[in-house]
């Protein structure tokens, strides 16, 4: 999450394309433009290049086409500095 303003129901966005500049580009817009999580949203857009689509809005989690599986991190706090 960036410094950016969002102006859709979105909290975030992840765009899987082999093209980083048009996942950025629709990473942005989706954000911008979320409303639903539904195939007509989605195929309502130029997608073609776009792997696959994976958005967080509030308890919702929206996936749409290939995403590769998502797994819990195991995370050690012990490595944590907070700054330190």
């Amino acid at each position: 999450m960036g410094p950016s303003v969002s102006f859709g129901t979105a909290d975030a966005v992840t765009v899987f394309s082999r093209n980083v500049s048009l996942a950025d580009a629709w990473a942005t817009a989706l954000c911008n433009d979320f409303t639903e999580c539904s195939d007509a949203f989605f195929q309502a857009r130029d997608l073609r290049d776009v792997c696959g689509i994976c958005v967080i809005a509030g308890d919702l989690l929206c996936r749409w086409g290939r995403l590769p599986e998502i797994v819990r991190a195991a995370v050690d706090t012990s490595l944590i500095t907070a700054g330190r």
